[in-house]
């Protein structure tokens, strides 16, 4: 039985899509740390905190949480 009709897509929830801006976000970092020379790693867990990127270059640690917030793209 073959049906011609597409089924709408799910709205996401609020939630959602805060949490894809946010990975979005994290992946952005994290390729512009990767492109200064650093060596990353995500979601890193030290002392049972959740680290979203943490970045490594000359003897140097960068720990990064990416926060995502609705605000209108810069002009």
């Amino acid at each position: 039985m073959s049906s011609d009709r597409t089924i709408p897509p799910v709205p996401r929830s609020r939630l959602q899509e805060a949490t894809m801006r946010c990975f979005q976000g994290e992946e952005l970092i994290a390729r512009l740390f990767q492109a200064l020379g650093y060596q990353v790693d995500r979601e890193i867990v030290i002392s049972g905190a959740r680290i979203d990127i943490v970045a490594y270059k000359d003897g140097t640690l960068t720990l990064v949480e990416v926060i995502s917030t609705k605000t209108p793209p810069l002009a």
